[in-house]
C-alpha cells in the first residue's frame, strides 16, 4: 500500500518491483522489515498501471527497466522527499536494508534529486553574473544557499 506516503503519514522504506517479481516470507525485505517492526514502516509496490502504483512510480521517474529499486520517501508540503538507496535493490541483503533505514532514521542519508550532471567549466556558477545551468545536484548551493542573487 502506499497510502501513509501519499496520506502524509509516516515515512517509510519502498520496495518497488516488476510486475512479475514475487517476493517470499524469506526476502531480504521481509527479514529487515521485522528487525526495524515498529520504527519505520516497509512497504512493497509492484509496477502497475493502477493509479495508486502507477502515481508512486511515475513520482520516483522509474522506467521498468530501473526495477527493483529501493527507495525510502518522507512526506513533505510539496509529496515526498526521496532517499534512494545506493548500491543493487535486487542484491542488497537483509543487513544492507535494515542499514539503510537506520541511517535515514539517523538524520545520515542525503535527499535524492534526479539531476543532469553537473555542468563543467564556463557552465558553473560564477560571481561574474553570467547565465549558468543549474542542475538537481547544483540547486542547493546555486539557487537555495543565499550566496547569489538568482534569476530561474
Amino acid at each position: 500500500y502506499v497510502d501513509p506516503i501519499f496520506g502524509g503519514e509516516e515515512s517509510a522504506v519502498y520496495y518497488i518491483r516488476g510486475e512479475h517479481e514475487h517476493m517470499g516470507a524469506d526476502s531480504a525485505f521481509e527479514k529487515a522489515s521485522h528487525d526495524l517492526k515498529g520504527r519505520i514502516f516497509f512497504i512493497t509496490a509492484a509496477w502497475s498501471e493502477d493509479s495508486a502504483q502507477k502515481h508512486l512510480i511515475e513520482m520516483l521517474g522509474l522506467k521498468k527497466s530501473d526495477l527493483p529499486a529501493l527507495y525510502i520517501l518522507t512526506p513533505n508540503e510539496f509529496g515526498a522527499t526521496k532517499y534512494k538507496y545506493n548500491g543493487s535493490a535486487n542484491a542488497a541483503d537483509e543487513k544492507d536494508i535494515t542499514k539503510f533505514a537506520e541511517e535515514f532514521m539517523n538524520n545520515k542519508l542525503t535527499p535524492y534529486h534526479k539531476s543532469a550532471p553537473i555542468p563543467k567549466g564556463d557552465k558553473r556558477l560564477t560571481n561574474d553574473g553570467t547565465i549558468v545551468e543549474v542542475v538537481g545536484k547544483t540547486w542547493e548551493s546555486q539557487v537555495r544557499s543565499g550566496n547569489y542573487e538568482v534569476f530561474v
